[in-house]
């Protein structure tokens, strides 16, 4: 399922029990499990959104930086890509909702435990 945000870009990224993007559009991803970053010419970085670590500097890269790829996959992962070549993979949990989307319009995607995605409209 695409997003619907490319074009958009990155206007903030906070740091809580989570890790939430804010989109230039109002549009929300909120990072609630594990996850992969992947900048051009770096190191994966495995991450956990309640302590990111090193992985915080390099998401700050991100802002201001272009969607130009948003996908929730049926299986509940989540793959965002900037006009950087940076790449954002969030995987589906067993055990928790891993990521949830709430777009401009108030549209809700979100990964259901255990993998699998709902929608709300």
């Amino acid at each position: 399922m695409n997003l619907n945000i490319e074009g958009q870009t990155l206007s903030r990224i906070c740091f809580d029990h989570a890790v939430s993007f804010l989109m230039s559009s109002g549009g929300e991803i909120r990072v609630e499990t594990g996850a992969i970053f992947r900048a051009p010419h770096a190191a994966e970085l495995h991450f956990e959104p309640e302590s990111p670590g090193s992985a915080s500097v390099a998401l700050l890269h991100l802002l201001q930086r272009t969607v130009t790829h948003a996908e929730a996959f049926d299986n509940g992962m989540l793959v965002l890509e900037f006009d950087s070549g940076a790449k954002l993979t969030v995987e589906p949990h067993d055990s928790y909702e891993a990521w949830g989307f709430v777009g401009e319009s108030g549209a809700r995607v979100i990964s259901t435990p255990g993998g699998g995605i709902t929608t709300w409209e």
